[in-house]
């Protein structure tokens, strides 16, 4: 049993997209949260450092592949 991520997001051209993102590094991260539905998660992210650094939220899907 594994688990995979992936990254979702709308394009102007093709609509909704799900990409194969696989792990996601931990070092960087200052807050998670999960959504009511269980299967979509977000995370903040700090880029950068001091007081000029940005908060970036990134948006997950979790899919449980059963191989």
């Amino acid at each position: 049993m594994g688990v995979d991520i992936y990254d979702m997001h709308k394009d102007p051209q093709t609509g909704f997209e799900v990409k194969l993102t696989g792990y996601h590094p931990s070092e960087k991260i200052l807050d998670f949260s999960w959504s009511p539905a269980g299967d979509v998660f977000a995370i903040c992210e700090k880029d950068g450092l001091g007081s000029g650094a940005k908060l970036i939220w990134s948006f997950y899907m979790i899919v449980v592949n059963e191989n």
